[in-house]
């Protein structure tokens, strides 16, 4: 039978949006032959300071006994705390996995791109930091988010299922998950479910995340997880469900096209178009020959039905032909991230 606790965090609806940046990076500290000192890099998105409404950092960390386990952790340099006081602990084969939540909000550096996550360790009990997320909460008019977020641990034997019951608000708009949990071996397989949906996650030895969205929610919704009984067995043997955020959002979404990408004169001519709700944040125009990028401009976002018309400049089209060319309009919203490609040919079209 799994054993453990899966707190609820943080439940609600926002005017903007809930997501969850994770690092899946492992580092071992403070045993024989390990450093004292870790560092693990988070990408999240830029938000401007006043769109932030609450940030949220966790790890999720093995110890041998987390009474012996002494630390110091630092959030972009700001010292969060100097002693090892899990909310959540599940005993497992090797350790106990400890998880571990803080409320960052007043120092978390919400214009920045990346966030340095620093641990220091003393003594010799062995530390092995499994991931480390931050979850956030952003005001963005042009969004809203029914969510629930999770965050704890159970721990799965092979062949044992768990059945998670997660409630929430009512909300018109398309469903996600966001599921975070350590495997204990390359040979383990789990099924991730959410109302009969299901994905996953195998291959990996140590943390992995599942991300997945146009999932059929409501206001009540079960998670089931099931650790598949192998035909080999392996050692250690659990795995650990950590983290779960999942939503129903509506968004009014940008939709840029390429209508047209011509190359003539050692340029490439495009012409986009935004056939979408809302304009992007952000819009990039690549180049690519044969998958590699060989040139970009950064065009002014487009409101919705506008056009724009760019050229690019290729410094060297040698050994270049149409038959390797390809245009690429990467746009952002919010946390999101879309593109669409489109061929280049040497003829404009008729229209």
């Amino acid at each position: 039978m799994p054993v453990g606790d899966m707190p609820l965090f943080k439940r609600g609806v926002i005017k903007g949006e809930a997501l969850l940046t994770t690092s899946l990076s492992s580092i071992d500290l403070c045993g024989m032959g390990s450093p004292k000192v870790g560092r693990i890099i988070l990408d999240a998105p830029p938000i401007p300071r006043r769109d932030l409404r609450a940030a949220y950092l966790e790890v999720a960390a093995v110890v041998g006994d987390p009474r012996l386990a002494r630390w110091k952790l630092w959030l972009d340099g700001f010292a969060l705390t100097r002693e090892f006081k899990p909310q959540v602990t599940v005993e497992l084969d090797e350790g106990v996995f400890a998880k571990l939540m803080f409320d960052v909000t007043p120092v978390y550096r919400s214009e920045e791109g990346k966030h340095h996550v620093t641990i220091t360790c003393s003594g010799t009990e062995p530390l092995s930091v499994k991931h480390i997320g931050l979850a956030l909460l952003r005001h963005a008019e042009e969004a809203e988010q029914s969510y629930a977020y999770l965050s704890g641990a159970y721990a799965l034997a092979p062949g044992e299922e768990l059945e998670l019951p997660v409630e929430l608000e009512e909300l018109e708009g398309r469903g996600w998950i966001h599921v975070v949990g350590v495997a204990p071996s390359k040979q383990a397989s789990i099924r991730i479910m959410v109302n009969g949906s299901q994905r996953v996650m195998g291959g990996v030895a140590g943390a992995d995340e599942i991300v997945a969205r146009d999932v059929e929610l409501g206001a009540r919704n079960v998670l089931r997880v099931v650790h598949e009984k192998p035909s080999t067995p392996y050692y250690p043997r659990h795995f650990v469900l950590s983290t779960v955020m999942m939503g129903v959002e509506k968004l009014l979404e940008p939709r840029i096209i390429v209508e047209e990408a011509v190359l003539e004169d050692d340029a490439v001519h495009v012409r986009l178009s935004n056939q979408g709700a809302s304009a992007p944040d952000s819009l990039l125009v690549v180049v690519l020959n044969a998958g590699v990028p060989v040139a970009r401009s950064i065009v002014e976002p487009l409101s919705p039905g506008r056009k724009a018309e760019v050229t690019i400049p290729l410094r060297n089209n040698r050994g270049m032909s149409t038959g390797t060319l390809r245009v690429r309009a990467v746009y952002r919203k919010l946390s999101r991230t879309e593109f669409t490609d489109a061929p280049v040919s040497t003829e404009p079209s008729s229209t």
